[in-house]
């Protein structure tokens, strides 16, 4: 399961898109500071009827031509500091500060704050999960309400990460592998100051979703809302590549979440399986953003803008 870290200079992203300037706006926050805590919005010609928020990930051209022309605006957020995983997986300033990016382009557009999607790939689409959860639990400041939530192969059930970190190093697992166990395991000492065989409750407690947990633990926070997961689950590649088994996979993860959304009663809860779709340039990787069709992602934002709240 790699936890990818992001660091996006959206600058040359975008450089290539084909949309005129007024339909494109950087924010930057500290004038200081072009690599953190700003953002990138793509305003559609035609009436809004939502927001897109894509936490440090990005569409492609198409993808944004397509949400433009839908009046879907697309806003590419890089919060203070959220391309470190360990802000995304347990930060509560990253929160925070993605709290206040989604106010200020609420309010710009004067958008309902019940008209916003929030996703991302990865550790990405963990903080993205999170926060969609810091909504539902009341503590967004600016009493935003996200509609819905997806994410791309997110790492979600600490427990189960900490056990496969712990046999990675164990193990001698693959070099890639054993140098991300390192640091999850770093993470959660420092988050959590022990193991879950001591303190399981505070492994449920800040996970986002959590297979001990009743009701999924935190998963239950999404109850009431939109929620899309996508996985490839290539085991065989993982086996081959990475020396990972089931227990290793962010797929197990997502299949639990979704499973336990729907048995608490959430018939918009979905999990969307590829095959074969994985890949980073030509190298094969199931864990990537090209799992993701962004056409019909965009077709599933809109779908759920128009729909009354679960």
């Amino acid at each position: 399961m790699p936890v990818k870290s992001y660091y996006f200079f959206l600058f040359f992203c975008f450089s290539y898109l084909k949309v005129s300037a007024q339909k494109m706006k950087y924010v930057y926050r500290d004038a200081h500071d072009t690599t953190h805590n700003f953002y990138v919005k793509l305003i559609p010609s035609v009436p809004v009827k939502g927001i897109l928020v894509l936490n440090n990930q990005e569409l492609s051209a198409t993808g944004n031509e397509y949400a433009m022309e839908k009046g879907i605006l697309v806003a590419c957020i890089t919060p203070g500091y959220s391309d470190r995983f360990n802000q995304n997986m347990v930060g509560k300033v990253v929160l925070r500060c993605i709290d206040t990016l989604i106010h200020e382009i609420v309010t710009a557009h004067k958008v309902p704050a019940d008209k916003i999607i929030i996703g991302g790939m990865s550790d990405g689409g963990t903080g993205a999960i999170r926060y969609a959860q810091y909504c539902a639990a009341g503590k967004s400041v600016y009493h935003i309400k996200t509609t819905g939530v997806f994410a791309a192969d997110p790492p979600l059930d600490y427990e189960r990460m900490w056990y496969d970190a712990a046999h990675s190093i164990e193990r001698k697992d693959n070099v890639g592998a054993v140098i991300e166990a390192l640091a999850l395991n770093d993470m959660f000492f420092r988050e959590i100051k022990d193991i879950p065989g001591r303190n399981q409750s505070a492994y449920q407690q800040l996970s986002p979703y959590s297979y001990t947990a009743a009701k999924g633990g935190n998963a239950g926070l999404l109850n009431n809302m939109h929620v899309r997961l996508y996985t490839e689950p290539d085991i065989n590649w993982w086996i081959e590549n990475r020396q990972k088994d089931y227990y290793g996979m962010n797929a197990l993860d997502a299949a639990g979440m979704i499973n336990q959304l729907k048995v608490n009663g959430n018939t918009n809860a979905e999990l969307i399986t590829t095959e074969n779709k994985g890949y980073d340039g030509e190298d094969r990787l199931p864990n990537a953003w090209s799992i993701v069709d962004q056409k019909e992602l965009i077709d599933w934002c809109l779908l759920v803008f128009n729909s009354k709240q679960p």
